[in-house]
Formats: structure tokens, C-alpha cells, sequence
């Protein structure tokens, strides 16, 4: 998991509409979290569009240290 995955990024409950924040790895592991009003929050990875970013900078990051050898 690249360090990107600790990112946090700010989100609406769609009960109450309050923001609040989640990290990018909670959003991957598609985990249930809880706005700052208390109601249950399950985070959807649509078209595991963070699981895909995850795995090309993780590609990326070996190919940077491969060059580096």
C-alpha cells in the first residue's frame, strides 16, 4: 500500500450532509466509518478506481527503483 492510501480526503454523509473526513485506504477497503453525527457511513470503491491508482503507483514506484539501480 503506496503512502497515498493515509490521503484523506473530505466527503458528505448522505444522511445529514455534514462533511468529514476519510482516508484513501478507507475508501479502498471499502469500510463502514461514521459522519461526526453518528450515522454509519459504507465507502464504495465505484469501478475500483482507488484500487487501480493504488496498484499503478506501486508499479511506478518500482519501475522509479529499478532506473535507480
Amino acid at each position: 500500500m503506496t503512502n497515498l492510501m493515509q490521503s484523506r480526503i473530505q466527503i458528505p454523509c448522505p444522511e445529514c450532509g455534514r462533511q468529514f473526513q476519510v482516508s484513501l485506504g478507507d475508501v479502498k477497503g471499502e469500510r463502514t466509518v461514521y459522519c461526526p453525527s453518528g450515522h454509519s457511513v459504507k465507502l464504495v470503491d465505484q469501478n475500483d478506481g482507488i484500487r487501480k491508482f493504488d496498484h499503478a503507483m506501486e508499479d511506478f514506484q518500482r519501475r522509479v527503483r529499478r532506473i535507480g539501480r
